[in-house]
């Protein structure tokens, strides 16, 4: 969920979901006179990048700033406290373990192949020690993404896209990270629970704690439930922060065909109409509809239950114009949502809500199919893996 821009006060998204607890899983110890049989290695072998190295061999792990090592999400990867100065890029130490591992492999499993390339390729993945990279709730919890910029590239962007405060001079190279928490990893959650506390921390906020939100639910294409796991849970959090990623080099800096109503940080700085082909299928003018000055849009309108279930597409209308509550924080959050519930369909995996007697599928954003035009701007492929 978050985003080096996210850090910028600026840019106003304060909406943080609890953390899902979970219990931890005991050890059964088994008195014996004899020394127990070692248990088998575990496999790390079925998860082959597309160059065909394994997946798990590019995993790295960054230690707590303390030990020297690591790195300050926090502070944009700056040391002095105001991220402006003394930028210091990730310094990993040792590896990850074989637990860790496994359930990287796993989520492997429901990556399509665009995100394959690009997990395995330019983008480096961290399990991160730091807790003070993971201070807030829900997708904040346990993952990050984080983009360096090359000087001047962000005073090249054009207008009307406006470049938050500190970054106009950072001057850190071309690297791509995505930091997943190690905390998390300890004791992990499936894609329901990580969907359900967004959504209630974003109510919480809303001031609709009381409110209950939609139900989810994981099926395939035929509508056979489906297993959750952690490695699923995992393949969401990948997804979403990959798509952070994508978001900045196709439309923030790339400005790519199809990026309208993306390319700014904030809903609020947006400057341009939603045109009616658009992945959403929205056609309003985003300047009309800054109602709060908070950068979000259309969760101001969410008053009560009517009011939510008509912006998930849930009411009378059936018209979906929105992947999920945190869409509405920003055009970023809306951009990764949508890749990552695209790329899990892509899987044969769809989310589905369930809210107001009636259900409705995570990724389908229109009832006109207009969620296919994302592909214009990312093309989410297909999956490798038989499900």
């Amino acid at each position: 969920m978050l985003s080096q821009l996210d850090r910028w006060p600026s840019l106003n998204r304060n909406f943080r979901a609890g953390p899902v607890s979970v219990a931890a899983l005991g050890l059964l110890a088994l008195a014996s006179c004899a020394p127990a049989a070692s248990p088998p290695p575990p496999m790390l072998t079925s998860a082959q990048c597309p160059d065909g190295t394994l997946f798990v061999s590019k995993l790295r792990h960054l230690p707590p700033v303390s030990s020297g090592n690591g790195f300050r999400f926090a502070r944009n990867g700056y040391d002095d406290p105001l991220g402006r100065k003394g930028y210091q890029p990730p310094h990993p130490d040792s590896s990850v373990t074989d637990a860790q591992k496994l359930i990287f492999e796993q989520a492997f499993t429901y990556l399509p192949t665009p995100a394959r390339t690009e997990l395995c390729g330019r983008i480096t993945i961290f399990v991160d020690d730091e807790p003070a990279n993971f201070t807030g709730g829900g997708y904040d919890a346990y993952g990050w993404a984080f983009w360096e910029v090359t000087a001047n590239t962000l005073r090249h962007v054009q207008n009307p896209i406006p470049v938050p405060p500190g970054m106009q001079d950072q001057d850190s190279g071309n690297g791509r990270y995505l930091g997943i928490s190690a905390t998390w990893l300890s004791a992990p959650t499936g894609v329901v629970d990580l969907e359900a506390g967004n959504v209630k921390g974003i109510l919480s906020t809303l001031g609709l704690s009381t409110l209950s939100g939609p139900t989810f639910s994981v099926e395939d294409k035929n509508g056979s439930p489906i297993p959750d796991s952690s490695g699923l849970g995992l393949a969401s959090l990948l997804l979403h922060e990959l798509g952070h990623i994508e978001w900045y080099d196709l439309c923030f800096l790339g400005q790519k065909a199809g990026c309208q109503g993306f390319r700014s940080s904030s809903w609020t700085l947006a400057k341009e109409v939603w045109p009616r082909s658009g992945i959403h299928g929205m056609g309003r003018n985003l300047q009309a509809t800054r109602n709060d000055g908070h950068g979000r849009f259309g969760l101001d309108d969410i008053n009560g239950a009517p009011a939510l279930w008509t912006f998930y597409g849930l009411d009378e209308r059936k018209k979906a114009l929105w992947p999920s509550l945190l869409a509405g924080l920003a055009p970023d959050e809306d951009f990764a949502d949508t890749l990552k519930y695209l790329s899990l369909e892509a899987c044969n995996v769809e989310v589905r809500l369930r809210g107001n007697g009636d259900t409705r599928l995570a990724a389908k954003l229109s009832s006109n199919g207009k969620a296919n035009l994302f592909n214009v701007i990312y093309p989410v492929g297909s999956c490798p893996t038989s499900r």
